[in-house]
């Protein structure tokens, strides 16, 4: 089945991002946590020193794209990739907005669940 990568977030987010960044990772624990060889938890959508370099690599930018009717939440847009594989994607934090747009990038705007 097919699931839009503007629609992914936490974990299933995280693992197209190590599929993007031929990352090895494995699923442990209850709360089904992925980790690297080196035992890290893998989190780039969330995790600055994880996401941060990714987004610099490949040349992302940022913005705000507006709030919700009721002003309670704030989107965020990011563009990643280089010229003719450059995607734009939103979400509630900038990391999730980078990590959407770098697997649409790579993947397009679809990927198996």
């Amino acid at each position: 089945m097919k699931v839009k990568v503007s629609e992914l977030q936490g974990a299933m987010l995280d693992y197209w991002v190590a599929k993007a960044e031929v990352v090895s990772i494995e699923r442990r624990g209850r709360k089904q946590n992925l980790y690297t060889q080196q035992g890290v938890v893998w989190r780039p959508s969330s995790d600055w020193s994880q996401g941060g370099p990714i987004i610099e690599r490949n040349a992302g930018t940022f913005g705000i794209a507006g709030n919700d009717q009721d002003f309670n939440q704030v989107s965020y847009w990011a563009e990643m990739g280089r010229t003719i594989t450059r995607c734009r994607m939103v979400g509630p934090t900038h990391l999730i907005a980078a990590m959407r747009a770098y697997v649409a990038s790579k993947f397009g705007e679809e990927v198996e669940e």
